[in-house]
């Protein structure tokens, strides 16, 4: 069977089969290029058109909001920029240079399970079943229940800080079953993630084990935006169907379609992990509103070094350097939390008058005129926020009988037209929408993550928690350090938190999935 072709960004990924020579660059690794067979592109689900590529999965500057001028006026509408293509040779790069899909190897599915004493055991990566912690399901023990464990080191090497991290967040397991890990690796790390997956392995010989290359990590109550680091999240989910995932793009005759995922059907919680040199986020999450309606889908855009190539993916025993990692998870109690960071300002407007993207009316008055109207009604310390930067919130939900923060997709402001009254927005509108206008800073942030905690939590028992939290935040928007991990740990009332600085953030609002920025999302498990 011939392997099927992809585009050029999206060929690739090697696979962490552990006895075997890395292809290419002459030193012995633990690595073999893994091909997408045809008999797979069957099964793709089409998400873009013929020809299209994958891009970098958010375009920064489209999220920014513009700037006031002295007279209240905003900058006049531009397109945003086209992203590049990727370079194919730095898409593949990695440890051992260059690889080359010059031997397609057979295809390969998940692991073989082998029975062991009447039960179906994990095979290891030698392909022997495992044993130990893994195999054995305690018997006459008190009732089960979740437990989340997180670790994090600043430890120099890739390996030794894997396994302090994983010590960690083992040790808050009490003993249990590891069911699903994932793994944060800074920029530092990325050429021996192979050394931090095999530590992380040994010591928590997770069922499951997921994890990236980012800009900065979360664990516990700390932040690490520069420098090495390794963050690890391990949890104990009696009753949990986990289906871990790779997906990668390929070409079809319909247009760019996608292969690895698997099914969706009664999840608690599917995580995204996602490379965006490799993997178009956007396309792909509107695909999934469109086809799974409340999907509770929670990652983040995962940039590694900042450059292509210089990401490394895992799942399970494999590494690859393109495409999106995740899982699916039923069975468990999870809540999902979406902190976009803004207070509203104002009043509520319908959209009358719109078309794509460009709002021309708010409630039968230019909008350019209404913005206006609203920021010189603001006492003076909020005008002073909305000239810094004003942002659009709009109602997703509008069967909601009373309008709160968490029910506004917020947008950036990325021009005007004083000629119409127009106003363009990051996002495209509908006549009939609800817009509120928006403004954010550390106070307004600090405050949406705590009452979007709050909402969310109420009456319930987290036991621990997945952070995905724009790089814009940290230090860039606070002046303390560690502030939304700090945030979330005490509201968990647990250290069970683990994650990651993104380059875009996935996580649902008013029922449908985005990507959003200056966003903190997260899945926060809870003590069933």
């Amino acid at each position: 069977m011939e392997p099927a072709r992809l585009p050029p960004a999206a060929r690739g990924g090697h696979a962490l089969g552990r006895r075997h020579d890395r292809v290419g660059g002459g030193h012995r690794g633990r690595g073999g290029l893994r091909a997408v067979y045809r008999g797979e592109a069957r099964a793709a689900r089409v998400f873009a058109e013929r020809h299209g590529r994958a891009r970098p999965a958010r375009d920064p500057g489209s999220l920014d909001p513009p700037r006031l001028g002295r007279d209240g006026s905003l900058p006049r509408p531009q397109s945003a920029p086209k992203a590049s293509a990727v370079d194919r040779d730095s898409a593949r790069s990695g440890r051992g240079g260059r690889h080359e899909l010059d031997r397609p190897q057979p295809p390969r599915g998940r692991r073989p399970l082998a029975v062991s004493g009447g039960r179906a055991a994990p095979r290891g990566p030698a392909g022997h079943a495992r044993t130990g912690v893994l195999a054995r399901r305690r018997s006459g023990a008190a009732a089960p229940v979740t437990r989340v464990g997180a670790g994090l080191s600043t430890a120099p090497s890739a390996a030794g800080a894997a396994r302090q991290a994983a010590a960690e967040a083992g040790a808050a397991l009490r003993g249990a079953d590891a069911d699903l890990a994932f793994l944060f690796l800074s920029p530092a790390h990325w050429e021996e993630a192979d050394d931090a997956v095999e530590a992380v392995e040994s010591q928590l010989a997770p069922r499951h084990l997921v994890g990236c290359v980012a800009e900065g990590v979360v664990g516990r109550n700390r932040e690490l935006e520069e420098g090495p680091g390794v963050a690890v999240w391990a949890g104990s989910l009696p009753g949990a169907d986990i289906r871990s995932f790779h997906a990668a793009t390929i070409e079809t005759d319909e247009g760019v379609g996608i292969v690895g995922f698997p099914s969706f059907e009664d999840a608690a919680l599917v995580t995204l992990l996602v490379d965006p040199f490799t993997f178009p986020a956007a396309p792909l999450i509107a695909k999934l509103n469109e086809d799974f309606p409340g999907l509770p889908l929670v990652g983040g855009v995962a940039a590694g070094g900042g450059r292509p190539g210089t990401q490394v993916l895992v799942h399970d025993g494999e590494l690859h350097e393109e495409g999106a990692v995740g899982a699916v998870v039923s069975g468990v109690p999870v809540r999902t939390v979406v902190s976009q960071g803004c207070a509203p300002i104002g009043r509520d407007a319908v959209i009358t008058r719109a078309e794509d993207n460009v709002v021309f009316e708010l409630a039968g008055e230019p909008a350019l005129e209404r913005l206006r109207e609203e920021v010189t009604a603001l006492p003076p310390e909020e005008q002073r926020l909305a000239a810094e930067g004003l942002l659009a919130g709009l109602v997703i939900d509008e069967n909601v009988p009373e309008y709160g923060r968490g029910d506004f997709l917020v947008r950036g402001l990325i021009g005007a037209d004083e000629g119409t009254g127009a106003i363009a927005l990051g996002e495209h509108v509908r006549v009939g929408q609800t817009l509120r206008f928006h403004i954010r800073d550390a106070r307004s942030a600090d405050e949406d993550l705590r009452e979007s905690l709050a909402a969310a939590l109420a009456g319930d028992r987290p036991a621990g928690a997945l952070l995905f939290t724009c790089n814009g935040r940290g230090s860039q928007m606070f002046a303390e350090p560690d502030h939304d991990a700090r945030v979330v740990t005490e509201a968990l009332g647990s250290s069970g938190l683990a994650g990651f600085f993104c380059a875009g953030e996935i996580g649902p609002v008013g029922g449908r999935t985005f990507l959003h920025g200056f966003t903190a999302t997260m899945a926060v498990f809870l003590d069933a």
